[in-house]
């Protein structure tokens, strides 16, 4: 029982016209294979532009913290006041553990001025004098240390292996 159309076969009336449209379909096919070739290196471009902007960001905000883990003695209020209001920014860029980071920095820099400020105007016979001096060497053994780990600490931030 093959159906037939004046006298020729249902595939005999269909192929010729299925046979018209291959070029136009295989032409659309490669056509949208290059489109999504083209959309797939822009998402690449757009995410390693992402990535770069960040990085950027997160490097602006390290030579600060640089700079002011590594300032000796008293930092100078504009220093100490963008130091404060980076806090939040690094939190949201960083993360919470590195805005902790700079706020407990923020308490030793405090903690470090009131021991020298103490030694300053104690008397040497005066019994605070004694934990001014010890708090000051603590301070000052914390901030060597802290310069030490910075690069350590923000490596994983910084890395650019994981921009594939």
């Amino acid at each position: 029982m093959n159906p037939a159309v004046n006298g020729q076969s249902l595939w005999a009336t269909v192929a010729p016209d299925l046979i018209k449209g291959l070029p136009a379909a295989f032409v659309a096919l490669v056509i949208g294979g290059v489109a999504g070739l083209i959309a797939w290196r822009q998402y690449r471009v757009a995410r390693a532009k992402l990535n770069l902007d960040l990085f950027e960001q997160r490097y602006q905000l390290f030579e600060l913290i640089w700079t002011y883990v590594s300032a000796k003695g008293e930092p100078s209020k504009s220093l100490e006041e963008a130091y404060g209001n980076a806090v939040h920014k690094a939190s949201f860029i960083f993360g919470e553990e590195i805005g902790t980071y700079m706020t407990a920095n923020i308490t030793k820099r405090y903690q470090l001025l009131t021991a020298v400020r103490t030694l300053r105007e104690t008397p040497f016979e005066a019994p605070e004098r004694k934990k001014a001096e010890q708090d000051c060497a603590a301070l000052h053994q914390y901030w060597l240390d802290e310069l030490g780990k910075l690069r350590e600490r923000f490596s994983p931030y910084m890395d650019f292996a994981e921009w594939h």
